[in-house]
């Protein structure tokens, strides 16, 4: 009851959002058995393809597959962000999972495996490189589809994983499909001018720190966190420094490139949405990166012994006054 009283909330922003600019949605049944993989989230995925589609909006939407990638193309993808031997540990640990749910691991091999992260909230499960594969599938396919002009904006609801590092699994994100998907926007001949620049919005309730380490050294990618902070809340970094000295704000020709909005406990969309007016009123190109699990407190579209991950008073209308603001201005990717 609760998940169909938030989407039913949320309907009228989404039929606002459908009026406006053409946006296509990456989705094929094989993205739907990949993206339910996960232990943790289990079928929410495929959850919300299916209210979507049971509110009639999938007429209104343009179908995006996701790319196929050769070995030589997933190479070069995922190595732009990725060192070489964390994608060959993240493989090792699918090869143990390949025939046993639940295998011995050798502990010099644990061991190994836990350096780059693959461990503890970002364990092994059969399937798992290709789940998180499967992610960066659907942002290509919604970056590419922007770039091809099929759609003003494109949704990757398995998307939008934020906490990978370059060798270091975090925060249930194996690849970061967001970063990865930013360099091959960068790349393309649409930003070969180096003074067009992409604005990152991250609306999730954690700090979107791995994209934001990715290019705190570059100004071609500004990114701006919206989430909560308090001590010792996950991933502990997105507010004011240690030193009490300020923000980290990028460094060398990233400087005042990074942006962080933390909010405490219970704030009203009053409180943020001058705030988020004048952040993205004159945007460059967003992309945005909106995790449901802040659509309303208490909802969070994953496997129950989740729910209490969820603070209670998180904003309720932090996303709809966020996505209603920036959606005319949309013109990129919306990675969620």
């Amino acid at each position: 009851e609760l998940l169909f009283n938030s989407v039913c909330i949320n309907a009228r922003l989404i039929q606002s959002l459908l009026m406006e600019p053409r946006i296509g949605i990456v989705y094929s049944n094989r993205l739907k058995e990949l993206a339910c993989l996960s232990p943790k989230y289990g079928h929410r995925f495929s959850l919300v393809m299916a209210l979507i589609h049971a509110y009639k909006m999938t007429e209104h939407l343009v179908r995006i597959p996701p790319v196929n990638l050769t070995p030589d193309a997933e190479l070069k993808y995922l190595s732009s962000f990725h060192s070489h031997d964390f994608l060959e540990s993240l493989r090792l640990l699918d090869g143990y999972y390949a025939d046993d749910a639940d295998p011995d691991i050798p502990d010099d091999v644990m061991d190994s495996l836990e350096e780059y992260g693959l461990a503890y909230d970002c364990q092994g499960f059969p399937g798992v490189y290709d789940y998180a594969l499967s992610a960066v599938r659907a942002t290509l396919a919604a970056v590419d589809a922007l770039l091809k002009r099929k759609c003003q904006v494109a949704i990757n609801w398995a998307g939008g994983w934020h906490h990978g590092k370059r060798a270091e699994a975090s925060g249930f994100c194996y690849l970061n499909d967001v970063v990865i998907g930013l360099n091959y926007l960068l790349s393309s001949a649409a930003f070969q001018d180096s003074r067009k620049r992409v604005i990152y919005l991250d609306f999730d309730l954690h700090h979107g720190d791995g994209v934001e380490e990715a290019f705190a050294y570059s100004s071609r990618v500004v990114t701006f966190s919206v989430h909560h902070a308090s001590p010792g809340f996950f991933p502990g970094t997105g507010d004011i420094t240690p030193d009490s000295s300020g923000f980290f704000t990028g460094a060398r020709g990233g400087r005042y490139s990074c942006f962080n909005l933390p909010l405490g406990m219970c704030l009203e969309p009053f409180h943020t949405s001058p705030l988020l007016a004048s952040a993205i009123s004159k945007p460059l190109s967003p992309l945005l990166q909106l995790r449901v699990q802040v659509m309303r407190p208490g909802c969070r579209l994953s496997n129950p012994f989740s729910v209490h991950c969820m603070p209670p008073c998180s904003p309720p209308s932090l996303l709809s006054s966020a996505v209603l603001m920036a959606s005319p201005q949309i013109r990129t990717a919306s990675s969620i």
